[in-house]
């Protein structure tokens, strides 16, 4: 996902760009591990150094391919049995008491407890964590609250979703798990998020001036992040690939649907 992130993530701030900027150069230095290795500088046997390093550049970029290529059927099976699903009856046990947290930058409501409207999303693009056939449904997205600090969320959670935002987004809010009926809701494993279907329309506490992680890197977070992203790049750009070419169907197939009803 880092090597799209401009699509994935809003980079923008101070310390979303510098986190970005700092991403791009761990690549770059993985990079050009990969394509230069170690510089040799006698021959072997009947190679001169030109060919040693065509075949060390070959072996390195077959192995990254056999590492992708494990990591996506892994990846398949890990969805399958533990990834995206609704949640059951002993999470929702859980889960309940727990606080959700959605930030936004559409809501036009003022700070404090108020009815709040939050519109699913529906697109391949945005839903694109999510296995292909509910990537066209509509879910809102949020944040499972710390057990600490009940009003924020879980860190890694919100890095995941957050991470190249330097500037805060305009509203957070906070809604208590249980008021949403508990076949609504789905749980995404590997993320840590909590999605709920459709629409929502419920009573929420809205905060307009609220802590944005900001304040530092989260350098270890970053690294691990983006050596991720490195070792599965043709895994990525595969993924990335598929869910442009949904969105632009979904998209399409939008546009008529609404030609036809106008």
């Amino acid at each position: 996902m880092i090597i799209f992130k401009k699509n994935i993530y809003k980079e923008n701030g101070v310390m979303g760009k510098k986190r970005g900027n700092i991403m791009t150069t761990i690549l770059v230095f993985i990079a050009l591990l990969i394509v230069f290795p170690i510089i040799i500088s006698v021959r072997l046997g009947e190679y001169d150094l030109a060919g040693v390093l065509v075949i060390l550049i070959f072996i390195s970029i077959f192995l990254l391919f056999i590492l992708n290529l494990f990591y996506a059927v892994f990846r398949k099976i890990y969805k399958k049995r533990y990834g995206f699903r609704p949640i059951n009856n002993e999470e929702w046990e859980e889960l309940q008491h727990r606080n959700l947290i959605h930030y936004s930058n559409v809501l036009t409501v003022d700070e404090g407890e108020s009815e709040v409207s939050i519109p699913a999303h529906a697109r391949p693009k945005v839903n694109h964590l999510l296995p292909k056939k509910y990537r066209n449904q509509g879910f809102v997205w949020f944040h499972l609250a710390d057990d600490v600090e009940p009003e924020e969320p879980l860190l890694k959670s919100y890095l995941s979703a957050h991470f190249l935002e330097g500037n805060p987004r305009r509203q957070k809010v906070v809604i208590k798990c249980g008021d949403f009926p508990s076949h609504k809701i789905y749980l995404d494993v590997n993320s840590g998020f909590i999605l709920v279907k459709g629409d929502v329309l419920v009573k929420a506490r809205v905060y307009l001036n609220f802590k944005w992680y900001n304040e530092k890197i989260y350098i270890l977070f970053l690294i691990k992040t983006t050596l991720k992203a490195s070792l599965t790049i043709f895994h990525i750009m595969y993924h990335q690939l598929k869910v442009e070419i949904e969105d632009k169907i979904h998209q399409r197939e939008a546009k008529k649907q609404k030609e036809l009803n106008a």
